[in-house]
């Protein structure tokens, strides 16, 4: 059984507040999903197939969420993303859900609504996302 990695941080009140690293981990029987890497983040925003393609090969995984539960759709649809729609496709036909909400209960189609990302809303209705 491998442990938790934590880490301490300091918060805006000067609470250490320990922060979860993102490793796979079997803690008491269960198994905490695996954070998304800033790798794969960075190549979904910057519209770079063939580096998400070879991370998802390597072992990425396209349903991971980041800690505000933030998927790879959810990055796609942010304002700054520069995600077109084949590396949208690639990684919805990957598994990735194009209806799943974030903590603040935000879908990839509230951002994608929000940030005037029409093309990638429209691509959304093909995987049965209602508006």
């Amino acid at each position: 059984m491998m442990s938790m990695v934590m880490l301490g941080v300091l918060s805006h009140t000067g609470q250490v507040e320990n922060k979860y690293l993102g490793y796979d981990i079997e803690y008491a029987g269960q198994v905490e999903s695996k954070r998304l890497s800033n790798d794969i983040v960075y190549a979904v925003k910057d519209d770079d197939l063939a580096k998400v393609e070879a991370l998802v090969a390597a072992g990425e995984n396209v349903v991971d969420s980041d800690e505000l539960g933030q998927t790879l759709v959810h990055w796609a649809m942010a304002e700054d993303s520069k995600c077109g729609e084949k590396l949208l496709t690639f990684i919805l036909d990957s598994g990735a859900s194009p209806d799943s909400q974030n903590w603040y209960g935000k879908t990839p189609k509230d951002l994608a609504v929000r940030n005037d990302k029409i093309k990638l809303a429209l691509l959304l209705l093909k995987y049965k996302v209602e508006f």
